[in-house]
């Protein structure tokens, strides 16, 4: 998501990622709220995420 100048569509990670849409966009906004929070932190590495789980408890 914050590879690019222009952020992936929820339909695209939807797919990727073979969740729903809806789940995607809901995925996407929780990201994109804590990068912004975290602005004052700033990573200096690249970070990877090799997985999530969507739906558990």
């Amino acid at each position: 998501m914050s590879t690019s100048s222009k952020s992936i569509s929820s339909i695209q990670m939807g797919k990727c990622f073979s969740i729903s849409q809806g789940t995607a966009w809901y995925f996407m906004q929780k990201v994109g709220k804590t990068m912004k929070s975290s602005q004052k932190y700033t990573l200096e590495k690249l970070i990877n995420v090799d997985g999530f789980m969507v739906g558990e408890k």
